[in-house]
Formats: C-alpha cells, structure tokens, sequence
C-alpha cells in the first residue's frame, strides 16, 4: 500500500529520458509524482514521488535521495534483450 511516508527523491537526465521513453515510462508508473523540477546545472529532472520501492520514513525525516541503477541483459550475440532498474 501506497502512504505519503513513502516518500522519495530521484533524478532523470534529459537524454535519458528522451532516449529510452519505455523505461522512463515503467519507472514513472511505479511513482506518484508529487513535485518535479529542472535543474539546467545538472541537465536533469529532479523529482519528489511516493512509491512502494521507497523506505517508509520516519515522521519529520527528510526525503532520502535514490539513485536508480541499470542492468542490461543480452543475448549471444551481444544485443541488449532488456534493461532492468531499481532504485537504490
């Protein structure tokens, strides 16, 4: 179950997401976004969600910071089959 002490940050860069839609679609469909905002300094959307993946907190705690991390699967010939990620 989704609560609001599930709260989480996480950023995306402009290239990433304007490059690889499908995954930044799976991402976002695991969040309910509560705040977004570009930072021009990092080239990237920098975002404030609620998510089931993120540590519940405890009250008066601040938000931690996640990074979301990749694994690529290939086939024999060396041909990405699927790219998994979770945030860590």
């Amino acid at each position: 179950m989704i609560t609001d002490k599930r709260l989480g940050k996480f950023s995306i860069g402009r290239d990433f997401i304007h490059n690889n839609p499908g995954i930044v679609e799976d991402i976002m469909g695991k969040c309910i976004i509560v705040g977004a905002r570009m930072k021009w300094e990092t080239d990237a959307i920098h975002y404030v969600a609620i998510s089931d993946l993120f540590e519940e907190m405890l009250d008066g705690q601040e938000p931690k910071i996640y990074h979301i991390e990749f694994v690529n699967e290939y086939d024999e010939a060396g041909k990405i089959v699927s790219i998994k990620w979770k945030f860590t």
